[in-house]
């Protein structure tokens, strides 16, 4: 019995090899979404200064 969500094909790095080895053209690679990018802009700066309040996450131009 194989969780799905352990599969290895669900795993993002199993897919970013995926697209690596298939050598994805940029313009079909999928741009970040507003969600990912606030929370990674969060966890960087938590790994600069653990205890400092966050700065606010520039605003993406258009």
């Amino acid at each position: 019995m194989t969780n799905a969500r352990h599969h290895p094909q669900n795993c993002p790095s199993a897919a970013l090899e995926s697209a690596m080895k298939a050598q994805v053209p940029a313009e079909h690679v999928p741009l970040p979404t507003a969600h990912f990018r606030r929370r990674a802009w969060l966890e960087f700066q938590r790994a600069i200064d653990p205890l400092a309040p966050p700065k606010p996450l520039r605003q993406h131009e258009h």
